[in-house]
């Protein structure tokens, strides 16, 4: 947490740094890579930012489509799986040329399958 990125959130609500855990793992695998101990432990998450990604022009197709894909996939089975989430903040890396000046951003609902 002693990160630049949190600086504006250890000045303002200190307090908050103790809900940000990061955990290791691997969009580019099945079941994102997480081990047991931290599936046990964000049993409980509510909120969730999904940010992996790669934006190489040069990367392997192969890397390319786990990353960018399946890994998103990943994201939102594991977000599926938790009774409290109410948040997935996926942060895009859509590459577009559009003939539109502007592109509207979207919120959509999760929709559960119980």
């Amino acid at each position: 947490h002693n990160l630049p990125l949190f600086e504006k959130l250890r000045k303002e609500a200190p307090e908050m740094l103790d809900k940000i855990i990061p955990v290791k793992g691997d969009v580019m695998l099945l079941g994102l890579g997480l081990s047991t101990d931290d599936l046990q432990m964000m049993c409980n998450v509510s909120v969730i930012f999904h940010v992996a990604a790669s934006v190489r022009f040069d990367d392997p197709l192969k890397d390319a489509i786990l990353l960018n894909t399946r890994g998103s996939r990943e994201v939102f089975r594991f977000g599926q799986s938790l009774k409290n989430l109410s948040v997935i903040m996926h942060v895009s890396t859509t590459y577009s040329n559009p003939d539109r000046y502007e592109i509207e951003e979207m919120v959509t609902s999760l929709k559960r399958s119980r």
